[in-house]
């Protein structure tokens, strides 16, 4: 008796799948904006494109609406690069660009695991995190390992000297890739890409003081009024907010990340016998409290500002030199700063400029990260070129710690 053909299982075809999927001979599951496969590559989907083509929108993937502001990280040419050295590079497609490592990128790799990793924090739990957990999980989200290269670059040219715009402009490529892989991701954000969505955040912010002072940019202003660092650092900020329980497990755990609060400076002073008398904010809060008042709106939130300033000062004292812990604190009295605040400092308020000088000065301390030494005397340049020149006596001190005469 002949045997019986099984007829084949009927199963649906995709028929309308993007050009990726089909290229690589995948199953697409059509998902929009982007397909699910381009999203576990990083790679530009064409779904994505078509509706960027017909919207007004400026960002690569993110709409204006987005909690990410769409000139922040979906921005691939960031003002984190200045036009002295870095060489504009072309613009290169995802899929492309993720397939064009070479002995270049091999390189940056082994400087990133051998000397960038270790100089990012100071004990061995959090070393372990950036030179082995994080290259882990960019096995999985492609953006952080060029993310990853783009600050190892960066680091290489600072450290070394040479080579330096060839070095540029490779860290300036994997930046445009890595920036591209990453917003593509921000509008799926859950419990399962927090986390690396978090970290790209966090390495976009890291390159952005690691590409050095930008004429016109001052961290927390710029001579246009707005912040480009604080757009990026919006991005750190909403993941922190919307998954802070996730981000304290796995990589993070026991992680004390800048959204943390931190001992108050009446907690520290308690602690310490001896407190960092060459900083002595003391006469700053004298100053506010003479000039507008300690119980005026503003005098109260300025004195709150330089409150938690002494606070990070403190921690700085113990702090061992050039690591992770400074830079959290240095980066937390910024996560903390009111809105009030922020909007009057770019509003150039002389009181304002006077505080944040004294809070600028910090970057160039021997306990801070590498990537932050030049931006205080960059931004006390400024803000002492903004001042009236009555008011620039009470930056004598600021002045004096970056070397600014």
């Amino acid at each position: 008796m002949p045997q019986k053909i099984q007829s084949r299982r009927s199963h649906k075809k995709s028929r309308l799948g993007c050009l990726n999927c089909k290229r690589r001979r995948i199953k697409c599951d059509e998902s929009r904006p982007q397909c699910t496969n381009c999203i576990r590559h990083s790679i530009t989907c064409d779904y994505l494109q078509v509706s960027q083509a017909g919207s007004s929108a400026t960002s690569l993937s993110v709409s204006p609406e987005s909690e990410f502001d769409n000139g922040s990280v979906s921005r691939v040419n960031s003002p984190a690069w200045n036009g002295e050295d870095s060489v504009q590079s072309p613009s290169l497609a995802l899929d492309s660009a993720s397939s064009r490592f070479d002995y270049l990128d091999l390189d940056l790799y082994q400087h990133y695991i051998a000397f960038t990793s270790s100089l990012m924090d100071t004990d061995e739990q959090s070393v372990h995190r950036w030179r082995f957990d994080m290259p882990a999980m960019a096995s999985f989200f492609p953006f952080i390992y060029h993310l990853m290269l783009a600050l190892s670059g960066l680091h290489k040219a600072q450290m070394t000297k040479q080579n330096v715009a060839l070095l540029r402009e490779r860290a300036h490529q994997h930046y445009n890739t890595g920036v591209r892989g990453l917003s593509a991701l921000l509008p799926t954000a859950n419990d399962d890409n927090c986390e690396a969505i978090y970290i790209g955040s966090t390495l976009v912010c890291l390159c952005y003081f690691a590409a050095g002072p930008k004429p016109g940019e001052y961290v927390a202003f710029s001579s246009s009024g707005g912040s480009e660092f604080f757009k990026l650092f919006r991005g750190v900020r909403l993941i922190i907010e919307s998954h802070s329980d996730v981000l304290h497990k796995g990589v993070l755990a026991s992680k004390k990340k800048v959204g943390e609060d931190f001992k108050t400076a009446e907690e520290i002073r308690q602690e310490k016998s001896e407190i960092n008398d060459q900083y002595d904010l003391v006469e700053l809060k004298n100053l506010i409290s003479g000039r507008i008042g300690k119980d005026t709106d503003l005098g109260v939130v300025l004195l709150g500002v330089i409150t938690a300033l002494e606070a990070t000062v403190y921690q700085l004292v113990d702090a061992p030199p050039g690591g992770g812990l400074a830079t959290s604190s240095i980066m937390g009295w910024l996560y903390r700063l009111p809105a009030v605040f922020t909007e009057r400092l770019q509003q150039k308020c002389p009181l304002c400029l006077v505080v944040f000088a004294h809070y600028i000065a910090l970057f160039e301390s021997e306990k801070a990260l590498w990537l932050l030494r030049g931006w205080g005397r960059h931004v006390i340049g400024a803000i002492y070129d903004y001042l009236p020149d009555y008011d620039r006596q009470y930056i004598s001190l600021p002045m004096r710690i970056v070397g600014y005469e």
